[in-house]
């Protein structure tokens, strides 16, 4: 009977990806059967709510007749499943609380994400998180414990390795979310992987967007469409996968293919969805850099209503306040833009990641009215961005990273000449962007390196297309054709051709004389040999995207 019932879930599996209505009804049907070993309902369970389906009734049906440890595991699907708990339309009461203190690794993954939405303990949400994940070598057998009769742990469970995953991607440490996903995409084979991998690969887009890693966050996000295109189900993540590839664009200084994937039409399943904020928010996004104020508060103010709506609290989520605080002081709506602020600033601190807490305060300081202190409103400023830096530091270099680093940079090559922190700053800022030579933020820091250096204009510059302005950059910083090749993650062949129109359209005859046009506006002296190796910060290189 058990190795039947194991077939059926196998079997339930692939109708949920060919027949998804097929597959539902069977799926329930497998959740609802007495006596039915623990491994395989909570099997069926997870690869039921990742396929889509509505399973509320079913679960609830099951914890009825389920031992204590299955009870606890089918609550905490049942929570992954509607992480608002208020189970409208189907009739039934709001779910019980899960515990705070949960003794099963199947509550803790869920229970780090309510948490993580919530934005509050980001220390246990972590914590719980981490216990979840484990490194799966004791598995539990439905009852909360390791077992002779084992199933799927927590860290083989689509639904709870997504919760925790999700909650880390929130904190400093989204990289331990990323080798999760790996791992996960590694066990899962078949039926299983069709119905997962949407999910997976587009949660791992986000974490490398939030990295600054734009080319991996690219492919995953492009990978996530072709498996969502393979099961019909999926279709709901639609906004998400729009919202964030409208994001990468739109840092990597695409602005017209970001705007094409806001604008997007999406399917009917997924208009109203719980992914739909991520799609408002890069709109608004978006209307604000366009200079469409009032269209980008619109925009912004409905992704929180619907944040809030859900109990969404947490502004490491999405920064909705603080974009729209933009908006809003510009439009001469100051005292809602500080109310924003203030808001914004407050739920940063609560949740205490230093990403969140570093991007809460340079808004701040960027909606500022007050006059600042008589004895040196500069130092006052610099001070401020500095310390929004001190706290980004501990976070990934990702668009927010970039965008305060530029910030302090500026402050500080206004502040003294010749300061060796504004070098410095200048330098990881060049190095950060230099992959994405029409990214808003590589502008900016070309920018402020020449006016570090006094450099004029390179004659010719505006005749490069882009991949060429980057290599010329990447040369003008010292890299190699090896090193380029590597960042770029393209061939060293591609490198020397592109370096070789370079040269035509800029009239220099190789790469020395290259590399003196070019080096002022990366903020180098070109008789400085500095390779990838002596420029890194110590932080994820990664962020260099």
């Amino acid at each position: 009977p058990g190795r039947r019932a194991a077939l059926e879930v196998e079997s339930a599996a692939a109708l949920l990806v060919t027949r998804p209505e097929t597959g539902d009804a069977r799926i329930a049907r497998i959740v609802r059967t007495p006596g039915i070993p623990a491994a395989v309902r909570l099997r069926a369970a997870d690869l039921g709510i990742t396929g889509g389906g509505a399973l509320g009734r079913a679960l609830t049906d099951a914890l009825g007749e389920a031992g204590d440890g299955e009870s606890a595991t089918l609550l905490a699907l049942l929570w992954a499943a509607d992480p608002t708990g208020r189970r409208e339309g189907i009739g039934l009461p709001p779910l019980p609380e899960l515990p705070d203190r949960p003794s099963p690794r199947t509550q803790a993954a869920v229970r780090a994400w309510q948490l993580a939405l919530r934005g509050k303990e980001m220390e246990r949400s972590v914590e719980l998180a981490r216990t979840a994940l484990g490194d799966g070598t004791a598995a539990e057998d439905g009852t909360g414990h390791a077992g002779a009769n084992r199933t799927r742990g927590p860290g083989e469970s689509v639904q709870l390795v997504l919760a925790a995953c999700r909650a880390l991607s929130l904190t400093d440490v989204p990289e331990e979310a990323e080798a999760a996903i790996d791992r996960q995409l590694g066990l899962l084979h078949a039926a299983p992987l069709r119905l997962a991998r949407p999910h997976l690969l587009a949660l791992r887009g986000e974490i490398n967007l939030r990295r600054g890693r734009l080319a991996q966050a690219e492919r995953d996000l492009e990978a996530a469409a072709s498996a969502v295109a393979a099961t019909s189900r999926s279709r709901v993540l639609t906004p998400y996968l729009h919202g964030l590839r409208a994001f990468v664009d739109l840092e990597a200084g695409r602005g017209r293919r970001a705007r094409e994937w806001a604008t997007a039409p999406l399917p009917t399943v997924a208009r109203c969805g719980e992914h739909q904020p991520w799609l408002l928010f890069a709109r608004g996004a978006i209307a604000l850099a366009d200079g469409r104020l009032r269209q980008a508060v619109d925009e912004l103010h409905e992704c929180g209503r619907l944040l809030e709506s859900r109990g969404h609290l947490n502004p490491a989520l999405i920064p909705w306040r603080s974009v729209a605080a933009f908006a809003l002081r510009a439009l001469g709506r100051e005292a809602e833009a500080r109310e924003a602020i203030e808001c914004e600033r407050a739920r940063a601190r609560r949740w205490g990641a230093g990403s969140a807490l570093a991007w809460a305060e340079f808004a701040a300081v960027q909606e500022e009215t007050e006059p600042a202190p008589p004895a040196g409103g500069g130092a006052h400023r610099l001070d401020r961005v500095g310390s929004a830096m001190a706290h980004a530091r501990s976070g990934p270099t990702g668009p927010q990273y970039t965008r305060v680093l530029a910030e302090l940079a500026g402050l500080q090559l206004g502040a003294a000449a010749g300061d060796p922190r504004a070098a410095a700053s200048l330098e990881e800022l060049t190095t950060l962007t230099a992959a994405y030579p029409a990214a808003p933020m590589a502008d900016r820091a070309r920018v402020l390196a020449g006016a570090a250096t006094g450099a004029e204009s390179v004659p010719g510059w505006d005749a490069l297309s882009a991949a060429e302005q980057q290599a010329a950059l990447l040369v003008g910083r010292g890299d190699t054709n090896r090193e380029i090749a590597a960042l770029l993650e393209i061939s060293i062949r591609a490198v020397e051709l592109r370096l070789t129109r370079a040269y035509r359209k800029l009239s220099v005859s190789g790469r020395p004389e290259l590399r003196a046009l070019v080096a002022p506006r990366t903020g180098k002296d070109s008789e400085l040999d500095a390779g990838p190796a002596g420029r890194r910060t110590g932080r994820d290189p990664g962020g260099v995207g």
